[in-house]
């Protein structure tokens, strides 16, 4: 399975809307924007990431042992603050030599070396930065040289996803916009991330509830859950049924869980909060989970089998409840890293552990 662009982006909008929405306000939807071989990522502190990806078309046939490039702008909020941009390399169908130097050029005009920081990655220096931004803005080819071979950029889609970066910092119309100048300054400040104080959890094992206790607490977990939210709970005809685990929060509450659904290369695990006594009614935390362990629930899941492309979330248990703490996805299905190519928050916290 491949994703074309619309595809892929319906893929994941699928996944990651599964979250409930609890105390987490802001959505996939919301935060991320999608045109042609671009995409722009914004969080809750309204810092924006934008990557460019080379054309998905141009490395095949004859090219396709040219590894393709993905450019990462990233700018926090506030007045005047600066734009930071990094590249990788294509890696998956072929290692890149260490030591590799990479030159960029736009319009083939040398504009110098970028600056190496390890691990497949290269940085651009302040003047480099505005001539790509200029060029990606127009016309302009973006390049990079290195081993011999040119990895091109796409500018397609670029001007589109600069422009709403522009638009959900506040900047249209002002002296620091990317895109729309005007005479204006910026006014929407960054917004702090919101602090989650992580409780100590109790270190007791975990076990499998009985079948009369599974009897027992199934209507009340199933109320929980939406017609379409678990396929594999209750279990299918063709299904044996999963066990239902309990772990120890504290000495009020616990955790139980379920797998909910699998899928060809992804399963998600359900989780509830529960008094103790499982008298009271559970409270749903998601049902995409995969893992649990001192006190937050993980998920990570693939956008396709191959996992150069991934949604990562996680929710941290603050004495009462489970808080979302982090939600993000690596960027489009390039096959330019397994495991995603860049880092692509739009929900992010403070987690302040117990005792600091």
């Amino acid at each position: 399975m491949t994703f074309s662009f619309p595809s892929r982006l319906s893929m994941l909008t699928a996944l990651i809307t599964g979250i409930p929405v609890l105390a987490f306000a802001t959505t996939f939807a919301d935060s991320t924007f999608f045109h042609k071989d671009w995409e722009v990522v914004c969080d809750n502190t309204l810092t924006c990431r934008a990557a460019g990806y080379s054309p998905e078309e141009q490395y095949t046939g004859e090219e396709e042992d040219i590894p393709s490039v993905s450019l990462l702008l990233t700018r926090h909020a506030g007045q005047n603050t600066p734009i930071t941009a990094e590249v990788t390399l294509a890696e998956v169908e072929k290692e890149i030599p260490k030591g590799t130097k990479l030159t960029l050029t736009v319009d083939g005009v040398d504009k110098g070396l970028l600056t190496s920081t390890g691990d497949n990655l290269w940085q651009l220096n302040e003047k480099q930065i505005l001539v790509v931004l200029q060029a990606l803005k127009g016309s302009g080819k973006v390049a990079f040289h290195h081993n011999g071979v040119v990895s091109e950029l796409s500018g397609a889609g670029a001007y589109a996803v600069l422009l709403k970066m522009d638009e959900k910092q506040g900047r249209i119309g002002t002296t620091d916009a990317i895109t729309k100048k005007g005479n204006k300054s910026s006014e929407l400040p960054a917004v702090v991330a919101p602090v989650i104080y992580a409780a100590i959890t109790k270190q007791e094992a975990s076990r499998t509830l009985t079948d009369a206790e599974q009897s027992a607490i199934q209507k009340k977990l199933l109320k929980t859950l939406k017609a379409d939210d678990c396929d594999s709970f209750p279990p299918q005809d063709y299904q044996e049924a999963e066990p239902i685990e309990r772990i120890p929060l504290n000495d009020r509450m616990s955790l139980l869980s379920t797998l909910c659904w699998r899928a060809a290369y992804n399963e998600g695990y359900a989780y509830w909060v529960i008094d103790n006594a499982m008298q009271t009614q559970p409270q749903l935390v998601t049902t995409i989970g995969v893992g649990y362990e001192n006190g937050e629930i993980t998920s990570a899941h693939k956008g396709r089998g191959l996992a150069d492309c991934m949604s990562y979330n996680a929710w941290i248990w603050d004495g009462k409840a489970f808080q979302q703490s982090s939600a993000s996805f690596t960027g489009s299905c390039r096959m330019i890293r397994l495991g995603g190519t860049w880092d692509l928050p739009y929900w992010t916290t403070t987690v302040v552990k117990s005792g600091k």
